[in-house]
C-alpha cells in the first residue's frame, strides 16, 4: 500500500480498529510497546491546522528574530 492509498501516511501506519478515524503506529523500545495515534484529516483540514501552528510559532518566535 503506497502513501496515496494510506491517507498520505507511510506503510508503517495502519488504520486503527479501536479508534475509528485514526491511524496507528506501534513503536517498540526495549520490552515496551507504545501506540501513536494520528487523526485522518482531509487535505483542507490538514492545511488549516498547519497554518494555525505556523501562526502560533510566528507569535512565539518573533521576539527572538
Amino acid at each position: 500500500m503506497g502513501e496515496e492509498d494510506n491517507y498520505g501516511f507511510s506503510s508503517e501506519w495502519t488504520v486503527s480498529e479501536e479508534r475509528p478515524g485514526y491511524m496507528v503506529k506501534i513503536v517498540s523500545i526495549g520490552n515496551v510497546n507504545g501506540k501513536i495515534f494520528r487523526p485522518i484529516l482531509t487535505p483542507a483540514e490538514r492545511t488549516k491546522r498547519e497554518d494555525d501552528i505556523m501562526t502560533g510559532l510566528a507569535r512565539i518566535m518573533a521576539p527572538y528574530l
